[in-house]
């Protein structure tokens, strides 16, 4: 990902403006990631909350400027397991008719979601589409996640493997399955080129 190394080493230098262009940098594809991890609006809004704050307190240890979206993606990733986990112990969840930006409804003790509802994508993801989406929760939140942190965001398999925790033959493997379940579902090379078409305008 495209990140002003020199922005990253103020911001670890404590300077705030420096964090604040960061964050501003990278908001959409954190909500985004967050959004197709956990599927609900408001919990992707408190992750991505919850991250920034984690990250501005820590920033300072961080060792490798280069490496600051791999750690940023991290701290992200553990906060949507943490949520997914709370999920396994709730009952199901029926979002409430016509609210912008939530799309999925709960199945009890399980943490995942079905019945997309199509007509209030928030602008972070419309031009991904409903139709990505949608086949994108057809997959395993594991498989997703490697997915979404491949080709919507560009991370490489040994990046992953670092946010997730998982080996790198384990990320390519589990990449390979999860792709070829999508492209039975949609026409997979045109949805990619919408999708890191989307993913360009991380830098603005």
């Amino acid at each position: 990902m495209d990140i002003d190394i020199n922005v990253v080493n103020r911001a670890k230098d404590g300077d705030p403006d420096a964090f604040i262009s960061l964050y501003e940098t990278m908001y959409k594809s954190l909500y985004r990631s967050a959004f197709l991890t956990l599927g609900r609006k408001e919990d992707a809004e408190d992750a991505v909350s919850d991250t920034i704050v984690d990250a501005w307190n820590e920033i300072g240890s961080l060792r490798d400027p280069k490496a600051f979206s791999s750690w940023i993606y991290r701290i992200l990733y553990v906060k949507c397991q943490r949520k997914r986990a709370y999920y396994m112990t709730e009952p199901s969840e029926l979002l409430p008719e016509g609210e912008s930006g939530n799309l999925y409804i709960r199945q009890e003790g399980s943490g995942a979601f079905k019945s997309v509802r199509t007509s209030a994508l928030s602008d972070e993801l419309s031009e991904v589409g409903s139709d990505v989406i949608e086949a994108l929760f057809s997959l395993s939140p594991e498989d997703r996640e490697i997915i979404v942190l491949h080709v919507l965001l560009g991370f490489k398999s040994r990046e992953i493997a670092k946010i997730t925790g998982l080996k790198a033959s384990s990320v390519r493997s589990r990449e390979v399955r999860a792709l070829q379940k999508l492209r039975s579902q949609i026409p997979f090379e045109a949805a990619k080129q919408r999708v890191t078409g989307s993913a360009s305008d991380r830098s603005k």
